[in-house]
């Protein structure tokens, strides 16, 4: 692959950053205190002052995955509402650097016979791998649809295949472009059926093999669970029933020349009457069953809510308000399930009012940590697939959680990996990642010593730093006799470790 921006690449392990420089500092104890905490106690830490503190900052840090200036720019230009309803309709927006990104990586606009034939049966599933993972964080990190690359993280969560589960090395190509992608800001029920009829979703909870007499009853529960209701509102009955619903539906073969695509074998369906959620399904409903079953879900109200909360969640707070969780449903129910008016409803200044200030920072992920690193700053890139392996240190490699359950978006998870935190920064920017380089000039170039840490602020977070993450930054930096390649290196990463940067 070429080399992004066109600088020659830094060599290997050059400018590492000594971990003493970490611990000398202080930010890291600062970190690892605000990451131990409960979310309602690490919230309130005093020193944290979130860009939420304005109402387009703190819109920019929830649907944007980093610091841009010139979508920051653009925010502030359009206005608030303006802005959101923009991000709302990524087909509105010209997205030059997100296109280019798309046309590097042939497999991820290939049929999925093709991949199959052309890569998976030649010993080349890791190269379709690749791509789709690092295409993915590519696009989260410089794409200008940004809240459309949001929700396509939150989808891919809600909505989870196991990337390295044999076959979808082929077939979750397919689903993140026609299921997850297509539909992020679309409509609920549209997408919960296109993901029914997904070879990669078909394939990863078996009900490929799911035919009358031998039910195979895991897409049957995780629906009902994960997908939809939510755990405890539904019986062992209503998954046996579900699961006799969805009997015959499969994907072609290989030799179909249509690999992958959605098939209804009729001769596998259980065609005898069913019971599901209270409602009576009569016999020889054929296919209509499983179709059935996705609207009866995608109807609930229990659904609405289970939705509402996780999105809220995701968005605003660890423990978001009551009140907005109940708004966000109730648009769900009026909509028929639109996702951009729950977004709508979520984003309203009114909702945002009711969140705390208190309880709405929210520790990154460590997907997010590193497109919100790369998005303002300029990398030299020769093998960004480095950067889907350095996330698989951190526990967050694109498409590998390896149960149906989605990348938790909860704050035990992700807090006690600090010291790998530590790690990944120190390897990126001391060029210690094969293929991927930076150079401190891009960003301290003539800059006083005195500067270096409010510039750090400025480039990398738009001036977000809280003061006392700001000042034991230039006290680390004002001891230094003089500017040094390892100093700026040091200070890039103390930036991105001060707890101001971890959270958002």
């Amino acid at each position: 692959m070429t080399s992004v921006e066109g600088a020659p690449p830094v060599a290997a392990g050059e400018g590492a950053v000594p971990r003493r420089s970490l611990l000398g500092l202080g930010l890291g104890s600062a970190l690892a205190i605000a990451a131990q905490r409960s979310a309602a106690a690490q919230s309130t830490a005093p020193h944290v002052q979130p860009r939420g503190s304005s109402e387009i900052g703190f819109l920019l840090s929830r649907i944007t995955n980093g610091f841009d200036p010139v979508l920051f720019a653009r925010a502030h230009a359009l206005g608030y509402a303006a802005f959101l309803e923009e991000q709302l309709h990524p087909e509105t927006i010209i997205d030059v650097r997100g296109d280019l990104i798309v046309a590097q990586f042939t497999t991820i606009t290939a049929t999925t016979h093709a991949n199959y034939v052309g890569h998976y049966l030649q010993g080349r599933a890791e190269l379709l791998r690749n791509e789709l993972r690092t295409s993915t964080i590519l696009r989260a990190a410089y794409s200008s649809r940004q809240l459309h690359e949001r929700m396509v993280e939150f989808w891919t969560d809600h909505f989870n295949i196991d990337h390295n589960d044999s076959m979808n090395a082929a077939l979750k190509t397919t689903d993140d472009r026609e299921v997850i992608r297509k539909h992020a800001l679309g409509n609920f029920s549209q997408l919960l059926g296109a993901s029914a009829r997904s070879a990669s979703m078909g394939f990863y909870l078996g009900n490929y093999r799911n035919i009358a007499g031998s039910p195979n009853e895991n897409y049957g529960r995780e629906i009902m669970e994960l997908h939809t209701l939510g755990v405890g509102n539904y019986t062992e009955a209503d998954v046996k029933a579900v699961a006799r619903c969805f009997t015959g539906w499969g994907f072609k073969e290989v030799t179909s020349g249509d690999f992958g695509a959605f098939l209804f074998r009729p001769q596998y369906h259980d065609n005898n009457p069913k019971v599901v959620l209270g409602h009576s399904l009569p016999a020889g409903g054929g296919l209509l069953d499983g179709e059935f079953v996705v609207r009866l879900l995608a109807q609930h109200p229990v659904t609405a809510d289970h939705l509402a909360l996780k999105l809220c969640r995701f968005f605003l707070s660890y423990d978001p308000p009551a009140e907005v969780v109940r708004r966000v449903a109730q648009a769900y129910m009026e909509t028929n399930g639109d996702i951009k008016s729950m977004l709508r409803v979520v984003f309203a200044l009114s909702s945002i009012a009711l969140v705390p200030q208190a309880t709405r920072p929210k520790y990154k992920r460590p997907f997010h940590l590193l497109t919100s690193i790369l998005r303002p700053l300029k990398f030299q890139m020769t093998a960004p697939e480095q950067l889907s392996e350095a996330l698989g240190k951190l526990g967050h490699q694109p498409f590998r959680w390896p149960t149906p359950n989605g990348y938790p978006d909860k704050l035990d998870l992700w807090a006690s990996g600090e010291q790998a935190r530590w790690a990944f920064a120190s390897d990126l920017f001391g060029n210690a990642i094969p293929g991927i380089s930076f150079d401190p000039a891009t960003v301290f170039a003539g800059v006083p010593q005195s500067e270096i840490a409010s510039t750090a602020n400025l480039r990398l977070t738009g001036g977000a730093l809280s003061p006392s993450d700001l000042a034991a930054l230039q006290t680390f930096v004002s001891a230094y006799p003089a500017v040094t390649d390892a100093l700026l290196r040091d200070v890039m990463v103390l930036t991105v470790s001060s707890p101001s940067f971890q959270l958002y």
